[in-house]
């Protein structure tokens, strides 16, 4: 038996300039489902932003987040998959970041407790450029020395152009 698998984008492909994924392309999805074609949702967005943009989706599907970090099942919220980075890893990225005055966003696989976000500072840090919103609750704020659980899924950093080149 043949698996047949097409993995998609979020960002660019399935969603229109409204941030959702029309009719026209939810009709095309399932069309492919009908033909037994399995349907990846591949994104660098979080696991938690992915599932929130493609829940109008009618049918069985699997999204892949965090540029590879996690796979799941949303219908369950079952993992198939996840990557961390290395604690040692993570604390030597953080060091970096420090000596080059950037501020690093962490993304964790914590969604089960609400949360898949933390940082150091209020969300309205100005270095943050605005990445993170007031309505967005999906954070803590955590000393990164002191982090010493083995879930970072990714990290972003925001700063000044030069240091992050």
């Amino acid at each position: 038996m043949k698996f047949k698998l097409i993995a998609f984008d979020l960002d660019g492909t399935l969603l229109n300039n409204e941030k959702l994924i029309d009719r026209e392309t939810i009709d095309y999805l399932a069309g492919l489902k009908k033909r037994n074609i399995d349907i990846v949702i591949a994104t660098g967005r979080s696991y938690y932003d992915a599932k929130r943009l493609t829940q109008s989706l009618p049918f069985e599907y699997v999204i892949i987040a965090n540029n590879g970090a996690v796979t799941r099942n949303p219908t369950k919220d079952h993992t198939l998959d996840l990557r961390t980075i290395r604690y040692d890893d993570f604390q030597k990225i953080i060091r970096l970041s420090k000596e080059n005055d950037l501020h690093p966003i962490i993304y964790v696989d914590k969604n089960s407790q609400g949360y898949d976000i933390i940082i150091e500072r209020a969300y309205d840090f100005s270095e943050y450029n605005g990445y993170l919103s007031k309505s967005l609750k999906r954070y803590r704020i955590t000393d990164f020395s002191e982090y010493s659980e083995n879930d970072v899924l990714s990290i972003c950093f925001t700063g000044h152009f030069e240091p992050l080149e």
